[in-house]
């Protein structure tokens, strides 16, 4: 078993006594495949911390440049996601995640498409 370690120094949303406090993070991965892993595209989760933008029903994935931006995104169960096209060329957003399988179908420059999101696990994008 190989074990990943990775310490990091991040801004959580705290309560506001805590505005200026800074937290150390210490993340420990096990990997118990033998497959080279990249843990660029890892989530830590912070139970009770994390704000998914309160009052907020919508987040915003965009194309650009041929690729989906932000690249890892969390989302709430119940929100939903925008998925505007930045590009200069057509393009279809589509899923066969168990989570949640989906095709938004073609759409230009320019237009948008959005989707619920009513289940919770990872989804994979295209």
């Amino acid at each position: 078993m190989r074990t990943l370690l990775a310490v990091g120094v991040g801004t959580i949303h705290l309560p506001a006594a805590w505005a200026d406090a800074q937290i150390d993070v210490l993340v420990q991965l096990r990997v118990s495949d033998t497959e080279t892993v990249a843990a660029e595209d890892a989530v830590v989760w912070l139970p009770g911390f994390y704000r998914d933008g309160a009052g907020r029903h919508t987040k915003r994935i965009v194309q650009r440049f041929k690729r989906f931006d932000p690249r890892v995104t969390v989302i709430s169960t119940g929100k939903v996601v925008e998925f505007p096209n930045f590009d200069r060329i057509d393009h279809n957003v589509f899923s066969l995640s168990d989570a949640k399988t989906f095709d938004l179908g073609l759409y230009r420059s320019g237009a948008s498409r959005s989707l619920l999101f009513d289940r919770p696990g990872v989804v994979g994008i295209h």
